[in-house]
């Protein structure tokens, strides 16, 4: 199986770049539910963490908390066959501040693939608050 490389790229044969590894398929699908916010996609208008909304909140707040909670059960839903162990938000050990970006928060998921033997895997990524096909590489 096969899916497109994110973020999008032609290869060297002039191709659509695409991808095998299956967890790379996962850190894909996880990548792009934590940059989706809900309701941007019309269809599937539960789809999305959110991230953005939870910019300027703090770490430890109620509101985090529940947000945290309901992201991880929306995100079982949306990556098939991996278990969500953890989701974590925070500020990344050191934070620039850019003028075009402002602030900017960490997001790390710990999972594991029950079918591949429930290895506990990482996938982290910085959120910018403006997010580009830039600040994705």
């Amino acid at each position: 199986m096969a899916v497109l490389k994110v973020p999008f790229q032609i290869d060297y044969s002039g191709s659509v770049s695409r991808v095998t590894s299956f967890e790379t398929m996962i850190n894909q699908q996880i990548l792009d539910f934590i940059v989706t916010s809900p309701f941007e996609r019309t269809v599937i208008s539960n789809y999305g963490a959110g991230v953005a909304g939870m910019l300027f909140e703090n770490e430890g707040s109620l509101q985090m908390a529940e947000w945290r909670t309901a992201a991880m059960a929306r995100l079982s839903q949306a990556v098939p066959g991996v278990r969500i162990i953890e989701l974590s938000v925070g500020t990344p050990p050191q934070i620039q501040q850019d003028p075009e970006t402002g602030s900017t928060i960490q997001v790390t998921v710990y999972y594991s693939i029950p079918s591949q033997g429930n290895d506990i895997q990482t996938f982290s990524t910085l959120v910018p608050r403006l997010i580009t096909e830039e600040t994705l590489l």
